[in-house]
Order: structure tokens, then sequence, then C-alpha cells
């Protein structure tokens, strides 16, 4: 203790601090070695163990499902049936081997190792012995023999082996584990006690410390307290006009006070230049701990955050001032809004009265899509209830099945969805919707309040705006019949003006015409005959023209109807435009000939078209016979659907019936060449069923077309089919197996649509056709396409619901 009393203060601050220094940092390192430990120990579980039991669930479950499947074979009925089970078995098998294998390389004890190896034996003594035995016998259609075998005692004895194999697994991996938890416990255990040993020591030498420090406080303090108190007092009044006693260097808490007095005067200063509109300057923190610089610094830049909020919302209103339309309107702004709050898609749903509905008329990062409905009555859905409600709504941490982000980068689920109604003076003009990977902030928030006010001002200024010019258009147009009809009226007035002229001379010349009033009575009378007879003629003129427009009206009504459907051609008619349809079941037929351009090369064109026309027109009469709907023809291609434009529930079927017909046609046709020892095309059929939408584009030169993934697929079929046949896809397979004879073709890579599962139709089933030949349909057939039309429709509508 005297060696200690002769140091001097800042050495016994030097050697304390540096005494508890080392302590600290040695239980530091002590903390650090125990947590490396743990995490060498906490990788073997994570990496190890517990991956291990996952493997082995998973391989488990595999097992379980290929029991099933097995029985599943055995019970199958058709050896289609079987080889498709059969192939889901082989799968199953590859599963349990690799998850078998990926246990078996994981860093584990002896004891796991050489239970994996007897699990893997049992495994191989499994599938080699009992289930290849069974699906042999499965395969020869021996229901009963494949599974006596499979009830035998040796076969059942290979079951078990396996489950004491996996249970032996399992249990090893679980007490692995738990020997790992206990290692961690105990280390951790021992980390406590040393920590606890160690920080008692500091907490001594910490009071050791502190009763030397307590001694020379006095010194620390620097000045006078009174005057020190004085300060702090005018201080905590407000009073910032101090002078300080500068007859020596001030220092200790007398220091920090001058120093606190001086951080004041420069936060007055800089809160008087902000009073004043300027936010770009700020106070330099004197440290991390400089809570008043900081809190300044905030108010500095939320005031930058309002005049930056501010300069946006005036840059908006100047985008969309000026004459524009109501959808340039909603372009730009869902386009502003949502960069500026960055947010990744957005779209403007513009409020209808006339229709009370809410239709998609901007867009922001954000397609149009068949798959959702780009139109919302009140009440339906998100964008619905905000108008129905005519208040935000945000939907925060939204579910990957509930909405999707797609960018040309990445395809994600948002974490937030926002929707705010756009109203004006209490009417609603229409709802904003925002979709983000974050959430929004306060700022964001805070704009979108203020933007949406603009953007509805802006929509219904510009409604009005429309609503006046129509109006004006209409003063205008019966301003020119007024001006017209005063026009008409002046001149019958300037008529009546000349035949009473006329009449006053004729009655100043009767008594002159007295004399030859017979015979300018007959002259009369002769000009009124031909007169008549002009009129009559001009009668019969106008009805041979008037027979003559309606005979080319009915003409251009055939015209439209052959290139438009009746309904589409009528709705164009009426309205002058057609609206696009979603359709929930539509079937798409596509053929194509095969060896076109070597044949084609051997016609004249004249010939090639005539021929082309011919098989053309055939088709178009089988599939007018099935009610199907001619699209369009591309040189050799051609393309029509079932289900539209009125919707049916059996097209999948009608369809199918349309493709065997016309590939039965084509291949007596080619029969019919060949026979001659002439060449002839042969062609390539494929058919698909699912969703699309139709529309009329053009505005000159009408076409009938439809779009969808539906499209596309039936494309695929096409191009992936055999000449000859009819290839359809799952979906049409799944409408259609219950009324043909099908062949699964496996699973057929795609171009653009990885691999899909494809059947060729070989014709009506035998009991559903005509002397069982299975080309036409009989009572049965229809009887049977009646009552699937209800479950199809039934089906279809509980999906809409």
């Amino acid at each position: 203790m005297n060696f200690l009393r002769k140091l001097s203060f800042s050495t016994k601050i030097f050697v304390g601090f540096s005494t508890v220094l080392f302590l600290m940092l040695l239980l530091s390192l002590l903390g650090l070695y125990q947590i490396r430990s743990l995490y060498v120990i906490n990788d073997q579980l994570r990496d190890d163990w517990m991956p291990g039991i996952d493997i082995l669930r998973r391989a488990n479950d595999s097992f379980d499902r290929y029991i099933i499947k097995e029985l599943q074979h055995i019970s199958e009925p058709t050896p289609e049936g079987k080889q498709r089970v059969k192939a889901e078995i082989d799968s199953l098998v590859d599963v349990i081997n690799t998850n078998i294998e990926r246990y078996n390389k994981l860093n584990l004890n002896e004891n796991s190792r050489l239970a994996c190896l007897g699990l893997k034996r049992a495994v191989q003594d499994f599938f080699k012995n009992l289930s290849e035995g069974t699906l042999e016998l499965s395969t020869k259609g021996d229901k009963e023999g494949a599974m006596a075998f499979r009830r035998t005692k040796a076969n059942t004895k290979r079951l078990e082996n396996y489950r004491k194999a996996m249970s032996g697994l399992i249990k090893s991996s679980v007490e692995g584990g738990i020997e790992t938890t206990n290692a961690i416990d105990g280390i951790f255990h021992q980390s406590i006690f040393r920590f606890l040993v160690l920080l008692a020591v500091a907490v001594a030498i910490g009071f050791f410390i502190s009763y030397i420090v307590s001694r020379e406080v006095a010194r620390q303090v620097g000045g006078e307290p009174s005057q020190i108190a004085e300060v702090a007092s005018q201080v905590s009044e407000g009073d910032l006009d101090i002078y300080f006693n500068t007859n020596k260097k001030p220092q200790g808490i007398y220091a920090s006070v001058q120093g606190i007095v001086r951080t004041l005067k420069e936060v007055v200063t800089i809160t008087k230049v902000i009073a004043q509109g300027e936010t770009s300057r700020k106070i330099s923190p004197k440290s991390n701990r400089d809570e008043l610089a900081s809190s300044i610094n905030e108010m500095v830049d939320f005031f930058q955050t309002q005049n930056h909020i501010k300069d946006n919302l005036n840059l908006l209103s100047e985008q969309l001032s000026g004459n524009q339309t109501v959808k340039d309107i909603c372009n730009k702004s869902i386009s502003f809004v949502a960069r500026f709050t960055e947010s990744a898609q957005g779209a403007i749903y513009w409020f209808k009265e006339d229709t009370q509905k809410l239709v998609l008329y901007g867009s922001f990062a954000f397609t149009e899509r068949s798959r959702l409905s780009n139109e919302y009555k009140v009440g339906e859905g998100l964008i619905g209830q905000v108008a129905l409600e005519q208040k935000a709504i945000m939907l925060k941490n939204v579910k990957l099945g509930e909405a999707m982000i797609e960018t040309g980068l990445v395809q994600d689920k948002p974490l937030a969805l926002y929707a705010l109604p756009l109203m004006h003076e209490g009417k609603l003009c229409g709802v904003m919707e925002l979709a983000n990977f974050g959430a929004y902030t306060e700022p964001q928030k805070f704009f979108l309040d203020h933007s949406t006010k603009i953007v509805a001002t802006y929509i219904h200024a510009t409604e009005q705006n429309d609503e006046v010019k129509r109006l004006l258009t209409v003063a205008e147009e019966a301003t020119r019949l007024a001006k017209a009809k005063q026009e008409e009226i002046a001149l019958a007035n300037v008529q009546l003006q000349q035949q009473q002229e006329e009449l006053r001379a004729q009655a100043e010349d009767l008594e002159l015409m007295n004399e030859t009033l017979e015979d300018r009575i007959q002259e009369r009378t002769l000009e009124i005959n031909q007169a008549k007879e002009e009129i009559q003629a001009q009668n019969e003129n106008l009805k041979g023209t008037l027979t003559l427009l309606d005979h080319e009206k009915r003409k251009a009504d055939e015209l439209l109807k052959n290139i438009l459907p009746e309904e589409i051609a009528q709705e164009l008619k009426e309205k002058g435009k057609t609206d696009t349809h979603y359709y929930k079941l539509a079937t798409v037929l596509f053929t194509d000939f095969e060896g076109f351009t070597q044949i084609a090369s051997q016609l004249s064109p004249a010939d090639l078209v005539a021929e082309l026309n011919a098989n053309f027109e055939v088709f178009d009469r089988i599939i007018e016979k099935y009610g199907l709907e001619k699209i369009k023809t591309i040189g050799d291609a051609y393309m029509c659907a079932g289900g539209l434009p009125t919707a049916n529930a059996t097209n999948p079927i009608d369809t199918v019936l349309a493709a065997l017909e016309i590939q039965g046609f084509m291949n007596q046709k080619h029969a019919d060449y060949t026979a001659q020892g002439k060449a002839y095309w042969r062609l390539r059929l494929g058919v698909n069923s699912g969703e699309l939408i139709a529309g009329v584009i053009g505005k000159k030169k009408f076409a009938y077309d439809i779009w969808g993934d539906a499209v596309n697929s039936a494309s695929r079929m096409e191009s992936n089919g055999v000449v000859g046949k009819v290839n359809i896809s799952q979906n049409t397979y799944e409408y259609a197996k219950d009324f043909f004879v099908c062949e699964y073709r496996g699973k057929m890579s795609v171009k653009g649509k990885g691999e899909m599962d494809m059947y060729f139709v070989h014709g009506i089933l035998p009991e559903l056709s005509e002397n069982r030949e299975g080309k036409v349909p009989n009572e049965a057939f229809y009887d049977k396409l009646k009552k699937a039309s209800i479950a199809i429709q039934e089906a279809l509508e509980a999906v809409a619901v």
C-alpha cells in the first residue's frame, strides 16, 4: 500500500485501468474461446446430426410412398397406368438411395456409420428380393400372386429388417445429437463459472480505483463550485450571455460547462438559420454520444424531407397539368409515384361511374394478364374494397400464394401491398395500388396521401373538361342545325314572296289567258302527265337502287360473318367496337403440313392455292359440324378453337372429334395419292385446352384472334406431334380420357415449356361408337357427354367462386 501511495494519480489510474482492461481482455478471450468451442460443436449439431435426422425422415417418407405406389401398381388395371406408376416408383428408389448416400457422407460417429451400412443392405435386399418379384408379377397382371408373394414370411422379414435398421439409425442420430447438446451445456456452465470469478476480481479492482479517484475529484472540478453552479443556473434558465473568468486556463468540469455553453450557442445559431428556411446547415457531432447534435441534425433532415416531398408534389402537378387524357394522367401519375416511393409495381384503376366499375388505366412495371381481372366491381377484391370503404388499406407480410411481383430479373412476393382511394371533394375518382419488397416509411405514406389528392383533382378536372367538350360539341351541333333551319326558313320566305309576286302577275294576266285557257289547260295537263311519268320512272330507279343497296348490305354482312364470328360481328355493328373476352375453358387446334415446301415446289402457284383451298374447305366444314370457330390460316398452317365466342363445357371433346375427322380425311387423301404413285402432304395436328382471351384487333382490317398460354401450348403440341396422328396435351387428356382411346407418350421436352405430358388419340372408345369401330359417336357417347358437360360446368363455377 505504501508503494501505491508513492505513485502519482495518473500512474495509479493507468495501473488500475490497465489491470481492469487486462482482466476484461482475459474475460473476452475466455468468452471467445468458449464461443468458438460452442460454435464448433453447434456446427456439428447443425451440419451433421440435425440434417442427418431430416435426411432419414425424407428417406423414410419416400420409402412409405414407395410401399403405397407398389400397392397402386398391383391394383392398376391398365398397362398405361402401370407404366406411369412404375416411373414414379423408379423415381422414389432414386430418392431413397440418394438420401442414404447423403447421410453416409456426413461427419458422424462410427455407430451411425455402421447403422447406415446396415440400412443400406436392408434396402438393397428389399428392392432386389421383394420389390422386383412383386413388380414382375404385377406387370404380368397376376394381382393375387403379387400380393401372396409380398406376404411370404421371408419378405415380411425383409420389411421388418428395413424398419429395424431405419429405427436403429434414427436412434443413433438422436443419441449423437443429445451427446452434442450435453457437451454444449457443459461448456456453457463452465464458461459461466470462469466468467463470474474474473468478474468478481474486476469489481474489486474497480472499487479500489474508485476510492483513489474520489480523492482527486476536487482537483478534477477545475474551478470554484459556486461559480460553476451560477453558470449552470443561468444555462438552466436559458441565458447564454455568460462570461467566464479567464484568469487561468479552465479545466475539468469548469471547462466542460464552458464547452456546453459554446455548444448551446451554436445550436441557437443553427435553429435561427432553420427558422429562416435554410436546411442545408448541420452541427458536427462532438462524439458518437452527442445526442443534441444528432437531434438537431434529425430535425434538419426532417425539414429537408418535407421540402423534398413538397418539391416532388409540385413536380407531379406540373407533369399532370396541360391538356391530357385520363389515361395519360394515370400512366404519368403511377410512374412518378412508384419511382418516388421506390415501389416495385403500381397501377391506377379509373372509376367509371356509368358502369360502377374500376378499370385498369395506368401501370408501372405491370402488365395486363389474362389470369387476373383488369377491372373490378365496387367491393370486389382489394381494389373494390378500397373503393367501397373510401379509405386506404395496407397489407403487410403478404404470403407467397396471395401476390407475386415479376421483373426482368426476379420473381418474388412483395412485403407490402398499399391501396389508396383517389377522392375529390368526397367523390371517388379511382384507386391507386402499389406493391413493394420493403415496408413503406412515414414520409412515403405522407407523400402518397397528398399525391392521391393531386391525381384525383386532375382526373376530376379532366373528366369535367371532357364533359364540357362533349356539351360544347352538342351545343355547336345544335347551333349548326338551328342556323341551317333559319337559312331554310329564310329561303322558304323568299320563295313564298316570289310565288306571291308570280300569283299577282298571273292574276293580271288572267283575263288575257281566258281566250287560250282551254289550250293552256291541255298543255298543263300534258306537262303534269309527263311529270308523273318521270316521277314514276324515278321511283322505279330508286327501288332498283334500294334493292341493289340491300343486296350489297347482305353481301357485306356475309363477308363480315366470314371474317368474324357472328356474335362478334353483330357486336361490332351495334357498338362500333368489340370487347376482349376471357374464357375459363377453351380448346385450341393447330395443324401443319409436313413436306409442304418440297411438294409445293412441284406445283404452279395457282394449283398450290387451289389444293390448299380444297383441304381447308373440308377443314371448315368439319369444324362447323362440331361447333368450332376458325381463327386463321398462315401459309399451310390452320388454327381453330372450341368453346368461343359462345362458351361451353364440351369443347375439349368436340375439338378431339374434329381432330380425328380432319386427320382421317388427310390420311385417306395421302393413301389415295400414294396408290397413284404421287407424293402428297402428311398432317401434324396438336390440341390443348385451357384459359385464353379473344378479341378483335385492327381498325381497318378486322381480325378475330386469341391469346394466352393455352394457344402457345397447342402450337407446341402440333410441332411435337407425329404425322397422321392426333397429339393432345395433359389438360385435354383429363377431359377426353373417358371418351377416347388414348396412348400415353411420356414426358416430351418442349421449347420454352420444359417437359410436358403428351398423348395420342386413336379413336372413340368402342362402347361409345357406332358398330364399335371408334369413328362415329353413338347415343351412349352423347348421353355421357351431356353428363360430363354438367360436371365440367360445375367444376368451372366452383373454381371461379
